[in-house]
C-alpha cells in the first residue's frame, strides 16, 4: 500500500468514527492522529504533534438575574498533527468539548454532538498543502483570517463563526473551517490567494437548549395585532450542494517597506440566517394544527410563531491597510456589501399574515463597514484603540434593525511581568448609539512552559436608555476561571 493509500485510510477511519460514533468517536481522535504520522514513510522529514487541555468556569455576578449560576462549565481538549515531507504538508487538527450545560450545538459537517449536547467533537481543519517556489496550494478544510481588526469583523466572512458561546479563548476557537482549494502565487512582496468553495458552511448559532445565548437571539414570545404569539424553533434552510451555489473569493496582499495593502472580494452566501416567521394555528393541548383538513379549524384553540431562517447570497469588496507610524502602527479596513439581504421585522411578517397577505422576509439594502485603529507599545505596555462603524444605505421601515448608523470603540490594555510569566490585560467596547458596554479584564500566571492559570470578568453594562448590544447580555454578567495544559 502506498504512502497516499495508508493516509486516505486513516483519514477515512477518523471520518467514519465523526460521522457514526458518540462521544468515544471522539475520544479516539488523539489515537488516530497519531497514527497518521505511523502511515507515512520514513523518508519524511518532520512530524510534529501538538494540543492542549483547557477547563473552564463561569459564575454568574450576585447583580444578575440568577446570581452565582454557573454560566459556562466547559472542558476542552484539542490536537493537531502536521508531517512535512519536502514541499508537501499535511494537517490535521480537532477538538472535544464536554459541556455540563449541555449548550453546543452545531451544523458544521465534520462535527458531531450528542443528542443533549454534554459532547462535541469536530475536526478544525483537514488539509494537504503544496509549497513551491511562486505557486502553493491547499486543498481541504481549512481556517483563514482575513482584516487587520482586533476582536471585530470588517472583511473577515470568508469563515463562518462559532457564536454559541461567549468564551472563544482564541481566533481559532471561534472560527469554523471551510471546504476549499486554495491556489496561491507567492512573489517577493506579493501575495494572491484564490478560493474556490464548493459547499457552504453556516455559522454556529447558540440555539441548544441549555445554552443561555438563546434566549437573547430566540424570545420566548412576539407581541403583533394586540396578540402574544409563543416561539417556537423551525428549520434553517441551507442552500442546496450545487454548481450554482459554490462559493469564490480573492486576496491580494502587498507588503511594502512603508505599509502592507489587502484587497479582497468573495461572492458566496451570509453566514447568519434571515429569520421568517410561520404563523401556527394551535389546539387545546398547543399542538399545531395541520389546515389542509378542513375540520381541524374547528379545533383552533389558540396561535403561536414557528421561526425559521434562509441563507441568501451576497457579494462583499474590501481593503485593508497597516501603515507603521514611528512609534505606533495605524490600520484601516472597510467593506462594501452590495444589496445585502436584511430580515424584516417580525411584527411587520406577522401583521401581513393576520391581513392575509404574503409577508416579506428580507430587504436588499446596501452595506457599508470600516474601522480605524492604532497599536502602541510604550515601555512595555501594548495598547490597541479602534474605531467602527457600520451603515445601511436606504429606507429601514421594514427592516428588522433601529438605526442606520451604528458605531462603537474598543480599548485594550496589557503588559507582561515576571520574564513574561505574569500577563494583565483590560479590553473595553463601548457602543456608541445606545452607550452600552463590555468591559473585560484578565489576569495569566504561567506556572510553567505547559501549564496556565487565568482569572477573569466579563462585565456587560446596558446603556442608560437601552440595553444595546452589549447591555443585552447584562444576565450574563460573570467571573471566569481557567487551567490549560498544553503539550
Amino acid at each position: 500500500m502506498s504512502m497516499t493509500d495508508r493516509f486516505l485510510a486513516k483519514l477515512q477511519a477518523l471520518m467514519l468514527c465523526l460521522r457514526h460514533g458518540s462521544a468515544a468517536a471522539a475520544v479516539l481522535f488523539p489515537v488516530l492522529a497519531m497514527s497518521l504520522s505511523a502511515a507515512m514513510p520514513a523518508a519524511a522529514q518532520d512530524v510534529q504533534f501538538s494540543g492542549d487541555v483547557e477547563m473552564l468556569l463561569g459564575q454568574a455576578f450576585p447583580y444578575t438575574e440568577e446570581p452565582w449560576n454557573t454560566v459556562a462549565a466547559l472542558l476542552k481538549a484539542n490536537g493537531a498533527l502536521d508531517v512535512f515531507a519536502n514541499e508537501y504538508t499535511v494537517h490535521l487538527s480537532g477538538g472535544l468539548v464536554l459541556d455540563a450545560l449541555h449548550s453546543q450545538s452545531t451544523d458544521d459537517k465534520l462535527a458531531l454532538t450528542d443528542d443533549d449536547g454534554y459532547v462535541l467533537a469536530r475536526i478544525k481543519e483537514a488539509y494537504l498543502d503544496y509549497n513551491g517556489d511562486q505557486w502553493s496550494v491547499r486543498a481541504g478544510r481549512q481556517i483563514s483570517a482575513w482584516g487587520k481588526a482586533d476582536g471585530l469583523t470588517v472583511t473577515d466572512i470568508l469563515c463562518p463563526k462559532d457564536m454559541s458561546s461567549l468564551f472563544a479563548s482564541d481566533y481559532s476557537d471561534s472560527s469554523l473551517g471551510i471546504d476549499a482549494l486554495r491556489v496561491s502565487l507567492n512573489l517577493t512582496s506579493f501575495v494572491c490567494d484564490a478560493y474556490w468553495i464548493p459547499t457552504f458552511t453556516p455559522n454556529t448559532l447558540p440555539l441548544a437548549k441549555g445554552n443561555p445565548l438563546r434566549k437573547i437571539l430566540l424570545p420566548s414570545s412576539v407581541s403583533a395585532n394586540g396578540y402574544t404569539l409563543d416561539i417556537r424553533l423551525g428549520e434553517l434552510e441551507k442552500p442546496e450542494p450545487s454548481l450554482k451555489n459554490m462559493e469564490y473569493a480573492i486576496k491580494a496582499a502587498a507588503y511594502l517597506p512603508f505599509a502592507d495593502f489587502s484587497v479582497y472580494g468573495f461572492y458566496g452566501w451570509d453566514d447568519t440566517p434571515v429569520m421568517n416567521y410561520t404563523l401556527l394555528y394551535l389546539d387545546r393541548d398547543g399542538n399545531s394544527l395541520d389546515l389542509s383538513n378542513p375540520m381541524n379549524y374547528l379545533r383552533i384553540a389558540g396561535y403561536g410563531l414557528k421561526v425559521g431562517g434562509e441563507y441568501k447570497q451576497m457579494g462583499m469588496i474590501g481593503a485593508d491597510a497597516a501603515i507603521p507610524a514611528g512609534p505606533v502602527t495605524l490600520r484601516l479596513e472597510g467593506a462594501f456589501f452590495p444589496m445585502r439581504h436584511f430580515a424584516t421585522t417580525a411584527e411587520s411578517q406577522l401583521t401581513a399574515m393576520f391581513q392575509g397577505k404574503r409577508a416579506k422576509t428580507s430587504v436588499q439594502r446596501n452595506q457599508l463597514t470600516a474601522l480605524a485603529g492604532i497599536d502602541w507599545m510604550p515601555g512595555g505596555w501594548t495598547v490597541t484603540a479602534q474605531y467602527y462603524l457600520d451603515i445601511v444605505f436606504g429606507d429601514l421601515g421594514l427592516v428588522d434593525r433601529e438605526q442606520a448608523f451604528q458605531h462603537k470603540t474598543t480599548l485594550s490594555v496589557s503588559r507582561s511581568f515576571f520574564g513574561g510569566n505574569l500577563e494583565v490585560s483590560l479590553q473595553g467596547l463601548l457602543g456608541l448609539n445606545d452607550f452600552d458596554s463590555a468591559i473585560m479584564p484578565s489576569v495569566k500566571y504561567a506556572l510553567s512552559d505547559q501549564i496556565s492559570l487565568s482569572l477573569g470578568g466579563n462585565f456587560f453594562i446596558p446603556g442608560p436608555d437601552k440595553d444595546g448590544e452589549y447591555g443585552a447580555y447584562k444576565d450574563l454578567s460573570c467571573l471566569t476561571f481557567s487551567g490549560k495544559f498544553s503539550f
